[in-house]
């Protein structure tokens, strides 16, 4: 079982304030990505896309790895599986 490359990033953001608008809206984003500096260039463009925020004129609040809990033995764990080429199996945790 190899390394899991991908991590879950929280990352929050706002434009930038200006005369017309002191206090912007703040935006957050779950998203999956390699490292920080990934996760931040997948945020900006999804918010220049959706709200049309641009890099040059917005800041990047915060950005955190979510981490998610261990399984232990007694939580619940909602197993599905699927076929396509093989059988692949994934499990949603209730946990915490």
């Amino acid at each position: 079982m190899g390394i899991f490359r991908f991590h879950q990033y929280q990352v929050v953001g706002r434009a930038l304030p200006t005369p017309s608008d002191e206090h912007p809206k703040i935006y957050r984003m779950k998203l999956w990505a390699t490292n920080e500096v990934r996760a931040k260039s997948k945020f900006w463009y999804f918010l220049r896309k959706l709200k049309k925020v641009k890099k040059s004129n917005g800041q990047v609040l915060a950005i955190n790895e979510v981490r998610s809990c261990l399984m232990s033995s007694g939580e619940i764990m909602d197993g599905r599986a699927w076929k396509s080429q093989g059988t692949f199996r994934f499990g949603i945790a209730a946990c915490c």
